[in-house]
């Protein structure tokens, strides 16, 4: 590997004084076999390469950016004093010139910090960025730094593939309003506030930010029926879907599961990654929920506590049943479920009947999960007889369901004797 080849300032000591120095200006390497070789190298090696030369430097520039994500704080720091705009050109303006492909923006956190004026004239052009994460907390009074983030967003709408907005309120998504993103493929939004029943405002911003290109979604928030209901208006096809809804009960909870069937269903022929980890916030309803068949889902994740103990799979249009995971995940490789409660029932309806043993052989990974955090030795017992009742159910899937019962009876006869793990 090139990594093990030495550090440039390595192999340059290995010249001794009797060694003339080449002072050949020519570059000995050309810029775009140094880029390539850097393809090859850990961070730290790009960043001694660019010192070497010019051309060095113009070659492993582009790939040191592909790689660095940066940093940018919204807020001087206690040794940056306070003259903000001396601040911005010193430490915001040069990070912007590096025109980096990949940003974390944070806005401060008002106990902390106080809004600030930027002069946004001093502000180089910003077109390369294909990543962006926002950590904006929802505090109306950082205006001035929620522009700043606005306009990076904007100005890279034609290049961004990644966009991801934490603690984030409406109005930062409305700002986006009528903004075309061509490349974007992974939209992340997590503990969104200000999304009611009254608000449409997520709505057209779903409508309008996603693009036949968007391939993963991930959403963190709480999430009720008009909520999910905004999610329909995707309108592309997801590959990869991380769903973690806080569900809460409303007016229309009733349609929650059939707005989940219609979720999971426009995105079933393409979806191939889904995890799903939720619980109830407050008040708790028990009800039945629906998943189609997945044609090419490959993995399936889905922790919970008891929201999913009623459940039915699509059997064929419009039918439904017990779990045949021949149909419904033909071509499934992990599957992994867990409540963590010590309660059979929650997943009972994932398991398939002894006629309907999941026979796929693309299914190699297979986990049950029904301990608590600190398990009973009746808690793990019952979790070791599932185990081995799995082992007929997941033909396929025998070694990874033999690795995780010795797994367990080894940390029970660590825990008995006090063997260290």
């Amino acid at each position: 590997m090139l990594e093990d080849a030495g550090t440039i300032s390595e192999v340059a000591s290995t010249a001794t004084q009797d060694e003339p120095l080449i002072t050949n200006t020519e570059p000995f390497l050309i810029s775009d076999v140094i880029g390539h070789i850097c393809n090859f190298l850990v961070t730290k090696y790009i960043k001694k390469c660019r010192l070497v030369s010019r051309s060095w430097n113009y070659g492993a520039t582009p790939v040191l950016k592909s790689r660095s994500k940066i940093d940018i704080l919204l807020y001087p720091e206690e040794d940056d004093g306070d003259d903000v705009k001396a601040w911005f050109r010193s430490k915001i303006v040069p990070k912007l010139n590096f025109n980096p492909v990949k940003m974390n923006l944070k806005i401060p956190n008002r106990s902390e910090y106080y809004p600030l004026k930027f002069d946004f004239s001093i502000l180089p052009p910003t077109t390369t960025l294909k990543s962006i994460n926002v950590l904006c907390p929802c505090d109306e009074v950082f205006s001035s730094q929620r522009k700043f983030c606005k306009m990076l967003v904007l100005a890279s709408s034609t290049t961004l593939e990644k966009l991801s907005f934490e603690f984030a309120h409406v109005r930062d998504f409305v700002a986006l309003k009528g903004t075309i993103f061509p490349k974007l493929t992974s939209l992340k939004t997590e503990d969104l506030e200000n999304w009611d029943s009254g608000d449409k405002s997520v709505e057209q911003f779903v409508q309008t930010i996603t693009t036949s290109s968007l391939m993963s979604l991930l959403l963190i928030g709480e999430c009720n029926s008009v909520r999910m209901e905004c999610l329909l208006e995707i309108p592309a096809s997801l590959n990869k879907l991380f769903f973690r809804p806080y569900l809460k009960i409303d007016d229309r909870v009733d349609e929650l599961p059939t707005i989940f069937y219609k979720l999971l269903k426009k995105h079933s022929s393409t979806l191939q990654d889904l995890i799903i980890i939720t619980s109830w916030k407050g008040e708790e309803k028990e009800m039945e929920w629906k998943f189609p068949i997945f044609p090419v889902m490959k993995r399936f994740i889905l922790l919970s506590n008891h929201v999913f103990e009623k459940s039915v799979f699509e059997i064929n249009f419009g039918n439904f049943g017990p779990i045949d995971y021949n149909v419904c995940f033909p071509v499934l490789v992990i599957f992994h479920i867990s409540n963590r409660m010590h309660e059979l029932s929650s997943v009972a309806a994932f398991l398939p009947g002894e006629d309907k043993c999941a026979t796929m052989p693309s299914l190699r990974d297979v986990d049950f999960n029904i301990l608590t955090d600190v398990p009973t030795a009746g808690e793990q017992l019952l979790q070791a007889r599932l185990y081995v009742e799995m082992l007929d159910l997941f033909p396929h899937a025998k070694d990874s369901i033999m690795k995780k019962l010795k797994a367990l009876l080894l940390k029970d006869l660590s825990i008995k004797f006090g063997i260290a793990s």
